[in-house]
């Protein structure tokens, strides 16, 4: 059960207080209590599961995998030559999403399945490319910058029984060694204000409980900077 996630409601947290303080002193960065939740972790670890959960929870719109897309397509996993589309395609529908909110909606605004930062992830792990790590933060700040936003990334554990899926997935050790690269390159690290990540682990009611707790986190964190 998730704590006091209907008091986070995008539709419900509108930000008229800070719309009615006056003088400068008060002023309060709208992005300081605006989010977009997305997902790390590789293959078969519950992304999906949490993330639509969360959606159903919060009344939030829910992205799905632009990868998962690309593989049902094309029955195949993206070559080398293609991790800059899916990347690129991952953040248009991001922006799309972002554009249909209303301008003064606040608190979690969206979950992506997956982060962006999970292609520059998959280019480092499978095509031993990190140049993607520099196009994803550039792009992922840009959108943050522009719809006056923080990133707040949920990172599944590995510690969910391994199922194939006959196109995509290619073993436990896959998913082990993607959890080892995004620990090592956590997404905009160089930047604290989106650098907020917290690792869920254990079956999905144990997720959404601590999925809960560090939503109610952000809230406590945005509260406080308009005191």
């Amino acid at each position: 059960m998730l704590v006091k996630l209907g008091q986070l409601k995008a539709h419900e947290m509108a930000d008229s207080e800070s719309m009615q303080k006056d003088s400068a002193d008060s002023f309060v960065d709208p992005a300081s209590k605006r989010f977009v939740i997305a997902m790390l972790g590789g293959e078969c670890t519950g992304k999906t599961a949490l993330a639509q959960s969360l959606a159903g929870e919060l009344g939030l719109p829910y992205l799905a995998e632009v990868l998962r897309d690309f593989v049902d397509q094309h029955q195949r996993a993206p070559r080398h030559s293609e991790q800059a589309d899916v990347l690129r395609l991952q953040c248009q529908q991001i922006e799309a999403a972002l554009a249909r909110l209303r301008p003064l909606a606040s608190g979690p605004l969206l979950i992506c399945d997956a982060s962006p930062w999970m292609t520059a992830i998959y280019s480092l792990q499978y095509f031993n490319d990190p140049e993607q790590f520099a196009q994803a933060q550039a792009m992922m700040l840009r959108l943050a910058k522009h719809y006056r936003f923080r990133w707040l990334h949920f990172h599944c554990a590995d510690d969910i029984a391994w199922q194939a899926d006959g196109l995509q997935r290619e073993g436990p050790e896959h998913r082990a060694r993607s959890r080892a690269i995004v620990e090592q390159y956590p997404p905009l690290a160089d930047h604290q204000e989106h650098a907020q990540l917290a690792l869920l682990s254990g079956p999905l009611q144990d997720r959404l409980r601590d999925a809960g707790a560090a939503l109610d986190a952000q809230a406590g964190r945005a509260k406080r900077r308009t005191v």
